[in-house]
């Protein structure tokens, strides 16, 4: 049991083989997803500088981020409120795994609005072009 890793529906969806699907499937999952962040010791996200660039490590599961980062502080929260609260940096997606993958905020932001004056509202972009 212990070998075998946990993946949840968003990381199936980053694992997804279907490349022409793959970028809507990760966006439907991340919006539905309950993520998981180390806390800063500030208010706002934790950032780590990579040569990807400023990145944000979120988890999809808790026990993958206790397996990556130890027993430290951290908080969840909807990937839907991660995309319209959190600042214009990229998410790191589970970080040390086999489907870690950057995810460029800024494409997920344009794909996405968010609607709070009449509620949690979300829509996704229209057409593939």
């Amino acid at each position: 049991m212990g070998d075998t890793p946990r993946v949840t529906a968003l990381g199936d969806a980053v694992r997804s083989v279907d490349a022409a699907d793959r970028p809507q499937r990760i966006l439907e999952s991340l919006l539905e997803a309950t993520v998981f962040l180390e806390a800063p010791q500030r208010p706002g996200v934790m950032t780590v500088q990579t040569p990807a660039g400023t990145l944000t490590p979120v988890f999809s599961d808790l026990q993958l981020l206790a397996e990556q980062r130890g027993p430290v502080p951290w908080f969840s929260t909807t990937g839907a409120d991660l995309l319209a609260q959190a600042p214009d940096i990229d998410l790191l997606l589970d970080p040390g795994s086999a489907h870690s993958v950057v995810l460029r905020t800024s494409r997920l932001k344009r794909a996405v609005r968010v609607d709070h004056a009449g509620g949690d509202r979300i829509e996704l972009g229209g057409g593939r072009g």
